[in-house]
């Protein structure tokens, strides 16, 4: 595939996840990812990460990638989110701080990463 056709791919696959989370979190969560003057506690952030990933794992089929792949799209996803709904920033304001530091996006494809390949273990 070329770069275009695999943009496509990723693109499905977020989509895909995304979907599925959107089925299963309740509006006050999507409130979170909007308002920047909310936020969720550390636990309930980790509970809510555990739970997204292993039901995206579960219920999302991407059969053109392999499963380490799987698990990073899943993980990004979740990060994005999660990241939105830290104190004082949306997923907006999230997206737009790792596009400008390039520290945070790095940090964040190696976490990403790293986990996947954690799952595995």
């Amino acid at each position: 595939f070329d770069e275009k056709q695999e943009l496509e791919l990723f693109g499905s696959s977020v989509s895909q996840c995304l979907e599925i989370i959107s089925r299963v979190m309740p509006a006050p969560f999507y409130d979170l990812i909007h308002a920047s003057k909310k936020c969720l506690r550390q636990e309930s952030a980790d509970q809510l990460q555990s739970g997204l990933v292993k039901i995206c794992l579960e219920k999302c089929e991407f059969p053109y990638l392999d499963e380490q792949d799987k698990r990073r799209v899943v993980r990004a996803v979740v990060a994005m989110l999660l990241g939105s709904m830290q104190e004082g920033k949306t997923l907006r304001s999230h997206l737009e701080f790792l596009q400008g530091d390039e520290n945070a996006a790095q940090k964040l494809v190696i976490d990403i990463f790293i986990k996947g390949a954690m799952d595995v273990f």
